[in-house]
């Protein structure tokens, strides 16, 4: 079996390419402003411009070029994947990855800054202008360039079809997590390059009709391209980015999600007039907005294609959760940990919302959801009320899908037991599954690939809490439980609204003793356990990891956890906490949270 479709592969090799063939554009286009410059103020400083431009495009290629070392040197992804903050689920290489843009962008203030103080300093004082207008200016000018090369590195992470994926095999969430930081630092540092420009205007003598003038009016009968319109373009710009940015906050963006959606389209608008601000911005956007080009391309023909995917199934749960399969080729390689963007044209024609792989095949592929429990508008509600509809009118089969994907990186830890890739001295002897809600579904993939494998008798601990109720009867629990025997033991914490500090049996046959992992266990059981607490992660450890202890070797245990911000952080302080104890275990920790 290739490792990539010829499909993701041109794609993959496509999205690469843009790189290179944009910095020559760019170089082009730097000597020839008279034609190719359409911003009111066209920088024409190709020094500072491409010494910019040499440390945004080897910042990204040296991070590109670990990111590839990673995916053939499993000892470095192992290090870059380490989670180092006892109370955060950064890893190692989002945090290398982030230092080292701070020290990039640290590097080109401070050339940029001396750029301007260096060519203009002399005049300045010769003028008998206040010094502090220098600075403010220097300050003002440094800035905005700072804030063309962050607004590149903002645009690139956010496209799920690139070479990121396909090639360096960069997780969606370290994605996500750069496009926040990125983000975040752009949006403080245009309203510093703001403030800084309005106090060098204050500085320099203009009064306020003055600047009411230079922010707010549009005379059109002044030239364009002269710095006539530069300061309103840059005002309008920081506005759209300030609304954008108000909408994505977590408080917003968790309870309003098609508000953050839908506003999002304003990045369109502060990019447009942050270009017609200054010509610089283009420079470093250009790669980001190709890249998303191809991806919007390809997420549009998947949605305007004549072939529809279609429903074959749908279960409502007795817990509310709903389990569907859906009719498809597009899943056929899926791995254990992707994600797929569903679409239902009769409820919404325009949202595609993120679901986990619970199964796949050639032919189809099964996801796992639950409605919203803040407002019946919501669309997982909506999809919810259609396909029960459709339900009861025995019309399910024409239940019409739209599919994207799949994305986002296989779980790291079960790699091993892919039928195309063979088992290492990593492999873990446990393997234990920590996840909240609807995190079950991608945990529920992985963990039938090391059951039905034969390559390792590796025991499976799956600790899964829900503020549902009935979990013990969720069909796809009753499928792995099928497939289990003695190496899976299931425990189920039902933590919603009127749950009891009680404990209970919900189904299967206790085993008195559990199989060690490196020892097969004829005896086939399920110790299927329901509690009405919240899971405490170290205290599951101890009782169920700790007695496989062998003093002749050392177990490797992978936990995988997936779930809301406190069951990520608490798992990362219960697996710490394990590892200075039990000094007979090597403990990895993987971490998908869904508080990004």
């Amino acid at each position: 079996m290739p490792i990539h479709t010829r499909q993701e592969f041109f794609f993959g090799a496509l999205s690469l390419a843009i790189f290179p063939a944009s910095l020559g554009f760019v170089w082009y286009l730097i000597d020839n402003p008279k034609w190719s410059c359409f911003s009111d103020w066209c920088i024409s400083s190709p020094l500072l411009i491409r010494t910019n431009l040499w440390l945004f495009y080897g910042f990204l290629a040296f991070a590109g070029v670990v990111a590839l070392f990673a995916t053939r040197i499993p000892a470095l992804n192992r290090i870059l994947s380490k989670k180092p903050l006892a109370k955060s689920t950064i890893s190692v290489g989002e945090l290398g990855f982030s230092y080292l843009m701070l020290i990039m962008v640290i590097t080109a203030s401070v050339w940029n800054y001396k750029y301007f103080h260096d060519r203009r300093v002399q005049k300045w004082v010769k003028d008998g202008k206040p010094f502090a207008g220098l600075i403010l200016d220097n300050l003002y000018n440094a800035s905005g360039d700072i804030c063309a090369i962050l607004m590149g590195l903002s645009i690139f992470p956010v496209s799920k079809n690139s070479f990121l994926a396909t090639f360096l095999g960069i997780p969606y969430t370290s994605l996500v997590q750069f496009h926040i930081w990125f983000s975040r630092g752009l949006f403080w540092t245009s309203w510093f390059h703001f403030g800084s420009g309005l106090a060098y205007l204050l500085v320099i003598g203009r009064n306020s009709k003055q600047l009411l003038v230079y922010y707010f009016e549009v005379d059109n009968r002044k030239p364009w391209g002269k710095k006539e319109y530069y300061i309103v373009m840059g005002f309008v710009a920081i506005f759209s980015l300030t609304f954008v940015a108000m909408t994505s906050l977590d408080y917003v963006r968790r309870r309003w999600y098609n508000t953050f959606f839908y506003t999002h389209v304003l990045v369109f608008a502060f990019m447009l007039f942050a270009y017609l601000h200054a010509s610089s911005c283009i420079y470093f956007a250009l790669p980001g907005l190709l890249l998303y080009t191809i991806d919007g391309f390809l997420r549009l023909h998947s949605r305007i294609a004549p072939k529809k995917d279609h429903l074959t199934s749908v279960t409502f749960e007795t817990s509310g959760y709903v389990t569907l399969t859906i009719a498809t080729t597009k899943a056929a390689r899926a791995l254990p940990g992707q994600f797929m963007r569903v679409c239902f044209p009769s409820v919404s024609k325009l949202e595609f919302h993120p679901w986990s792989i619970v199964d796949s095949s050639d032919t189809s592929v099964t996801f796992l959801f639950v409605k919203s429990d803040k407002s019946e508008k919501e669309w997982s509600s909506l999809v919810v009320e259609y396909l029960k509809r459709m339900d009861s009118e025995g019309k399910v089969d024409q239940v019409e899908a739209c599919l994207q994907g799949p994305f986002g990186k296989e779980i790291e830890m079960v790699k091993d037991w892919s039928p195309f890739s063979s088992l290492s001295s990593h492999s873990p002897d446990v393997l234990v599954f920590c996840v909240g809600g609807t995190g079950i579904a991608a945990s529920t993939a992985a963990i039938k690939r090391v059951l039905l494998s034969e390559k390792k008798d590796a025991h499976v601990f799956l600790f899964w809490t829900s503020r549902a109720e009935n979990l013990g009867e969720l069909s796809l629990l009753k499928g792995l439980s099928s497939n289990g025997g003695s190496r899976l033991t299931i425990h189920l914490f039902e933590t919603g609204q009127g749950s009891q500090e009680t404990e209970e049996w919900v189904t299967g046959d206790s085993c008195d003793t559990i199989a060690t992992p490196v020892v097969k266990d004829e005896k086939s059981c399920i110790e299927l356990v329901s509690s009405r607490t919240r899971p405490d992660l170290n205290q599951l450890l101890l009782n169920h990891v700790a007695p496989l202890d062998v003093s002749e070797k050392v177990l490797s245990v992978g936990v995988f956890v997936c779930g809301p911000k406190g069951l990520a952080l608490g798992s990362l302080t219960a697996v710490n906490t394990f590892r200075k104890e039990h000094t007979g275990f090597r403990v990895d920790i993987e971490v998908e949270s869904f508080y990004l």
